[in-house]
């Protein structure tokens, strides 16, 4: 009876130990990205709020990204930092650098839009790339 006691205090026990890294891998969210209407895939994505405005940041640096959105009426995609997704790597700032718009249904980001910036095949050449991204922050 005392053995059978001991194995299932120490079941319970550790369930909290194995499932400590559980909300910090639930915290993290898929961002599904394409450049110039081809699927660059699906990455990992880091989404923090400070006030109005939410930062995206996938945990890669590169290939990844980064971007500002900011919420309320109405919602404004404030920038977008492309790095070799899909072959470019690129930038949108607001007022400044490409075009961009951005909505939030339902707890879905979408973030539309149009980069400048160079495909990586030819690096010389100053473009512009269209781009989508979403992600369920």
């Amino acid at each position: 009876m005392d053995k059978r006691f001991a194995v299932a205090t120490a079941a319970v026990l550790m369930i909290p130990t194995g499932c400590a890294s559980g909300p910090e891998l639930l915290a993290k969210h898929l961002v599904h990205v394409s450049i110039d209407g081809k699927d660059a895939g699906g990455h990992l994505v880091d989404c923090t709020q400070v006030g109005w405005l939410w930062n995206l940041e996938t945990l890669e640096q590169t290939p990844g990204l980064i971007a500002q959105v900011r919420t309320g009426d109405p919602v404004v995609a404030r920038s977008v930092q492309i790095k070799n997704l899909g072959g470019f790597t690129g930038s949108f700032w607001d007022g400044t650098t490409g075009e961009a718009e951005a909505s939030l249904v339902d707890g879905k980001f979408t973030i539309t839009g149009t980069a400048v910036g160079f495909f990586h095949d030819d690096p010389g050449e100053r473009t512009t790339a269209p781009f989508e991204i979403s992600t369920d922050c």
